[in-house]
């Protein structure tokens, strides 16, 4: 069904009963003119399913939890899961900061059986190696509502402009969730789960070092509604809101699929780094 059609639908239930709606299931599909293949939103009682395909036609997938705030990392090629919150995280970039710091012992116990100049020089490497670069500032970031009205495929939305650090960025078009048919607790699972992911790409640029990139999630934490087309304004590509349904989805859709194996993802990561590096 096309957006016009089932925001019609969206309407009315809205518009029948606020019970109704606060239990409503809702699914949004994007498309990105980066590439042919699109990536679905469900969402059901607090969770949310992210599904699509990679430019290699594999699939993937991951269920957000907004009451347990952690997602349940899927892999379908390898049939399967695991689950990853902050603290997991945390843990992680603690074990790669001891096996770097291993790493770095190692080589040095071993300039002291080299030459001098070529102790010199592996010095140097080192020295560029082990550099931790301090993380670029965050861009100073504005939203700017132009006043502008727009349809976005039948959906009335509103225009806003990114500035970042003076230079406008982005252009996004933004529809209010219920315009949407979205319940408040749809909305909430999904500012939830921005909000989430902008934390762990913030925690990545300051504990790693690198630059500070920005993302969609970071940008919907400045934005109120749901951004139903957005087009970068250097970079030229696009996204938008291809498919909109309200209708109920199978529970059984936010489970791991059957057969599929937890794995720990801090002892995979432990079995290929040095021993000692974990603890």
């Amino acid at each position: 069904m096309r957006p016009q059609r089932l925001l019609t639908t969206a309407a009315l239930l809205a518009t029948l009963s606020f019970g109704t709606a606060a239990q409503a299931d809702a699914t949004l599909t994007f498309s990105d003119s980066r590439s042919p293949q699109q990536t679905s939103f469900l969402i059901h009682d607090g969770r949310i399913l992210m599904q699509g395909q990679g430019r290699d036609g594999s699939k993937f997938s991951s269920i957000y939890d907004s009451g347990r705030k952690q997602f349940i990392m899927i892999d379908h090629a390898r049939k399967r899961y695991y689950t990853m919150d902050e603290q997991t995280v945390e843990k992680q970039m603690e074990m790669m900061d001891r096996a770097r710091q291993m790493m770095k012992q190692q080589l040095e116990a071993q300039l002291k059986d080299m030459p001098p100049e070529q102790r010199k020089m592996m010095e140097q490497r080192m020295q560029a190696m082990f550099a931790k670069p301090e993380p670029a500032p965050a861009p100073r970031v504005e939203v700017k509502d132009t006043g502008e009205r727009r349809d976005a495929n039948g959906i009335p939305c509103r225009v806003f402009r990114i500035i970042a650090d003076g230079k406008p960025e982005r252009e996004t078009c933004v529809a209010k969730p219920r315009d949407l048919g979205l319940s408040d607790a749809d909305y909430r699972a999904l500012r939830s789960m921005f909000d989430y992911m902008s934390r762990m790409a913030d925690r990545f640029a300051s504990r790693m070092g690198g630059m500070h990139r920005q993302n969609t999630a970071e940008l919907m934490s400045h934005i109120d509604g749901i951004p139903v087309s957005m087009k970068h304004l250097t970079k030229g590509y696009e996204s938008r809101l291809e498919g909109l349904s309200t209708d109920a989805l199978d529970p059984s859709l936010f489970q791991v699929p059957p057969g599929f194996q937890k794995v720990d993802p801090l002892a995979e990561m432990e079995r290929n780094m040095p021993k000692g590096a974990a603890h």
